[in-house]
């Protein structure tokens, strides 16, 4: 290997939301000049960035380069270890040095306690009241939370359902409470308890939040009020049996008055001195109600103009009747998924070696699946490079999957061949010189191997065993000829250089020289003369 990769520590701790650098460092052993990319495996691309992608480093020098590690702070980077490799590669000779290392998220936390409704009320004829609380964990690292309520006056008592729950990051949970109070007048003014609801995690129990509630206590009347009450009722109601009233339609709403098919509609209505309301949709009955106030929901089945009426009763007298119309249009359509282009960067790949999926959308995406990692990506981003590795031998094929709204979908696939590539390397090869002008004159072949069990010297088809993974050899050459040098790995998986030796005919003297200016012929321009190193003696393969 000409090169090594160095980490002064594998291990870096980073707060989310914070950015946190990584140093190593790269040494260059070989003869001349070479330029390394580097490039982070297992980690979400948004949780670092490369300053400087590629580096060129001289023989013999050592430099350092950083990356820097930045996990936003999101209860999406959930706390833990995270290991992954710095992957330095040679752009000159293909060669991978793969360092592995570790990312620390530190847990940061957060919760958040939620009461609906703000306010309860508890009557003689309502023992309890039911509080719905909800817990967020708005941190990312798990908690489990124990909820409690406490009142002022501690006249109040509260019953969660469980009282202790589980929340992990970005979740969120909801817990029901029954709340009472100890006291149950039945002639008594109103009293109003606020009352305090606490989650505390249990293995943090610095981590807490709380949220106010209010509890309101009606005795069935206040003693002033209730022989008020009584005789306003039976002036009332002495008034009532000698009047009666006929029974009116005080409010009568469809919401809304225009909507699209498939969208519920909302019917509320209020009467006076009514028993019943009779409600019908183009002369046909809908609904017919025992209450004097109320709603229900009303979904049209056809895209038309609607016709609601409402008349109410009370016995044989019946109100005058409130009409609404209501239009219902079709829903535009959905416009259809697209994927305009989906592409690979290369049709055949080593095993292990990544290759560049591209792909473009429309913007009627709202979901991406790439297969068979089953990966959702962000249908936000409409033209993609994603990076993927070859995992197998043979056929790989990666299908990538968009939907709309409507849940129509769009498939396109593409394959790469996956090879096994052999673990030998030609570090070195080439032939001097690689023209000659005579049979005779040898030629010097010399050669560098790594990590092969066999290798071979072919010329023009024909095979010679080479005893040595590096060294040179003398050969003679009759005609053109091609030389490749061959080596072999383990498992037979072979990789090849090729050099080309051209013989050239010996120029032919000019029949006509230029004459000098001493009437002589001109002697040909002599270039500065040729050193051969010395070699053995030809070998004939």
């Amino acid at each position: 290997m000409s090169f090594q990769v160095r980490l002064p520590h594998d291990l870096v701790r980073v707060e989310a939301g914070s950015k946190q650098p990584m140093a190593f460092e790269i040494t260059h052993s070989g003869e001349q000049a070479d330029t390394y990319e580097i490039v982070i495996e297992g980690l979400d691309v948004e949780w670092y960035s490369i300053p400087v992608g590629t580096v060129t480093v001289q023989p013999g020098e050592t430099i350092k380069e950083s990356i820097f590690l930045n996990p936003r702070r999101s209860s999406e980077n959930v706390a833990g270890l995270y290991a992954f490799v710095i992957r330095v590669r040679s752009l000159e000779t293909g060669e991978a040095v793969s360092t592995p290392a570790s990312l620390q998220i530190e847990a940061f936390h957060h919760l958040s306690v939620d009461v609906q409704p703000k306010k309860g009320v508890l009557t003689p004829a309502r023992k309890s009241c039911e509080f719905s609380v909800t817990v967020i964990n708005l941190g990312n690292a798990e908690h489990t939370v124990q909820l409690t309520a406490t009142d002022v006056d501690d006249q109040c008592a509260f019953e969660f359902d469980p009282p202790t729950v589980t929340v992990g990051p970005g979740q969120e949970r909801t817990v029901s409470v029954l709340a009472s109070s100890q006291r149950r007048p039945l002639l008594a003014n109103s009293r109003l308890f606020g009352f305090t609801v606490t989650a505390r995690s249990s293995s943090n129990p610095s981590v807490v939040a709380t949220a106010q509630g209010q509890l309101e206590q009606r005795a069935l009347a206040s003693p002033g009020a209730f022989f008020v009450v009584l005789a306003v009722l039976l002036i009332v109601g002495a008034w009532i049996v000698s009047f009666p009233k006929p029974p009116q339609i005080r409010d009568f709403v469809v919401s809304p008055e225009s909507s699209e098919l498939g969208q519920q509609i909302n019917i509320a209505w209020r009467t006076e001195y009514a028993t019943s309301i009779e409600i019908t949709v183009d002369g046909a009955p809908l609904k017919k109600a025992l209450t004097a106030a109320g709603s229900f929901e009303f979904k049209p089945q056809v895209a038309k103009e609607y016709v609601i009426q409402a008349i109410a009763a009370n016995g044989r007298r019946v109100s005058s009747a409130v009409t609404r119309t209501l239009s219902v249009v079709e829903p535009p359509p959905t416009p259809e998924p697209r994927i305009l282009s989906f592409t690979v960067s290369k049709k055949s790949a080593n095993v292990g070696e990544p290759v560049i999926l591209s792909y473009s959308i429309n913007d009627a995406v709202t979901k991406v699946v790439l297969e068979p990692k089953d990966l959702e990506l962000d249908p936000r981003l409409k033209t993609v490079q994603k990076e993927v590795v070859i995992s197998q031998e043979g056929n790989n094929e990666f299908t990538l999957t968009v939907f709309n709204a409507a849940g129509q979908t769009d498939r396109a696939t593409v394959s790469v061949k996956g090879v096994k590539a052999s673990v030998a390397r030609i570090i070195a090869f080439q032939a001097i010189p690689q023209e000659v002008q005579d049979t005779t004159q040898p030629v010097t072949v010399s050669w560098q191997v790594l990590n092969a069990v066999r290798v071979e010297l072919v010329i023009n088809g024909v095979p010679e065993l080479l005893t040595t993974l590096s060294g040179t050899q003398v050969i003679a050459i009759a005609k053109t000829s091609k030389i490749v040098l061959r080596a072999y790995d383990a498992e037979g998986l072979t990789v090849t250089r090729e050099e080309t030796v051209s013989v050239v005919p010996k120029p032919t003297p000019d029949p006509n020289p230029p004459i000098g200016p001493d009437g002589l012929p001109k002697q040909p321009e002599q270039g500065p003369p040729t050193s051969h190193p010395e070699t053995k003696p030809p070998t004939t393969p």
